[in-house]
């Protein structure tokens, strides 16, 4: 590691303990010249103040390998004061759609309920389809689902099959308190009776 990322980074930690070091570490951070490192300590200088999410987020622009681009959108997304729009804009330019998927499933675990529709047609539109399942798989928890709409329980299920059955039936754990309210008891002992059946299918 070159020194002046140690400096920066150094002076990043300082800043979290004693707000008095946040100027020099601001200065730090945009001398250096390697762009990940760059954006990296940036996004831990946005943590303390939102004023510089912007700066960040054109630091991220600049990035070249979409992994780390990927990783840095998924810190912004912890930022209490986190442009959600322009996150969600930044994660559609991603030009490989696991990074894509990654930043999706991130951004609906921080966004507000508001935002979440956006988040779910997002990943509606990911391709292939699997990963659009696993992406909303590891999304589920973030949903209301104890007031989910029939509607939108359609459109969960369609999607959640493209899964392996296995992991479908894992899914339905967590989707017990849209069974419930949509349905009561009597749903989710249907659904118990289903998954009986089909294992008993693959003795």
């Amino acid at each position: 590691l070159s020194d002046e990322y140690r400096l920066a980074s150094v002076l990043s930690e300082l800043a979290k303990l004693d707000g008095a070091y946040f100027d020099e570490a601001l200065s730090a951070a945009r001398e250096l010249q390697d762009e990940f490192r760059r954006a990296s300590v940036l996004s831990e200088l946005a943590k303390l103040d939102g004023a510089y999410f912007d700066e960040v987020l054109r630091s991220v622009h600049e990035l070249q390998d979409e992994f780390r681009r990927a990783f840095v959108l998924r810190e912004l997304a912890k930022l209490d004061g986190a442009d959600f729009d322009k996150l969600l804009s930044a994660a559609h330019e991603l030009q490989d759609k696991y990074n894509q998927a990654d930043v999706l499933s991130d951004l609906a675990e921080h966004v507000y309920q508001d935002f979440l529709p956006k988040i779910k047609n997002a990943i509606n539109n990911l391709t292939p389809k699997p990963l659009a399942a696993k992406s909303l798989s590891d999304s589920l928890i973030c949903f209301p689902l104890e007031k989910l709409s029939y509607i939108d329980w359609q459109s969960f299920l369609n999607l959640l099959s493209y899964q392996k059955r296995s992991k479908l039936m894992q899914d339905f754990i967590t989707l017990h308190p849209a069974i419930l309210h949509l349905g009561g008891k009597p749903a989710m002992r249907e659904v118990v009776n289903a998954m009986q059946s089909v294992c008993s299918q693959w003795k």
